[in-house]
């Protein structure tokens, strides 16, 4: 029986952007898939392999699906398994390719092993969107990890920056690299939010690591991405 995904408008929307900073950029490859929900083998990602971290559901396993349907190879990653193997038996039941490998995106060693098991399967590495993250699901598993700062423990002050922040300095650390061994035109896909540019007044940590996300965005911009005419988000 196949499993019907209703994602709620807002969702949708940022998803589309998403999406779309990537499609953008192979605005000169072939025509998009013909049919919605089936993959294609000649859509504007058509023989491109996709690294999405946070794929085990919500934007980053909706980002899954539409990269597959515009035909690239998508190679998930995430905490738990279970729902990454969902969103892979989705993403082939749609006639698309997918891996997952269950990883925990603050260990270093493990976003290492994501990268490198990605391009060791497929032979290049061309888009890595930097999804996974925590936000007020986190706070009501964790109490006080979506507070202000003063009442924030910093334990959890640091988890939510290593979940949210570091992990794009890691999954970027070895992905650009093996973009460039790969020769692909690359594209780096970082998922950020409005607290990041806005603040708040609560969950502090968080708009700290969705700030430093925009930071790091232009920075790997200008001086990874600029130069070689590629594409950082």
């Amino acid at each position: 029986m196949a499993a019907v995904i209703r994602t709620p408008p807002a969702t949708q929307h940022r998803l589309r952007r998403i999406a779309g900073h990537v499609l953008h950029a192979r605005a000169d490859a072939a025509a998009s898939a013909t049919a919605a929900g089936s993959c294609s083998s000649e859509g504007r990602l058509a023989g491109k392999v996709a690294v999405i971290s946070g794929a085990g559901g919500g934007i980053g396993r909706e980002t899954a699906l539409v990269f597959a349907r515009e035909g690239a190879t998508v190679f998930g990653c995430g905490r738990t398994l279970a729902t990454l193997e969902e969103t892979r038996d989705l993403v082939v039941a749609s006639g698309g390719s997918c891996s997952v490998l269950a990883a925990d995106v603050s260990v270093e060693e493990q976003c290492q092993a994501v990268i490198e098991t990605a391009t060791a399967t497929y032979g290049r590495l061309d888009i890595l969107v930097n999804n996974a993250g925590v936000g007020y699901e986190y706070g009501a598993a964790n109490p006080g990890g979506m507070d202000p700062l003063l009442t924030t423990p910093t334990p959890l002050w640091k988890d939510v920056i290593d979940i949210n922040l570091t992990s794009v300095y890691l999954f970027s650390k070895y992905a650009i690299p093996a973009m460039i061994e790969s020769g692909a035109r690359g594209a780096i896909v970082n998922v950020g939010s409005a607290a990041g540019s806005k603040g708040g007044k609560d969950a502090h940590a968080y708009a700290v690591s969705k700030a430093g996300m925009n930071s790091i965005t232009k920075s790997m911009a200008k001086t990874y991405f600029e130069p070689h005419g590629a594409d950082n988000t």
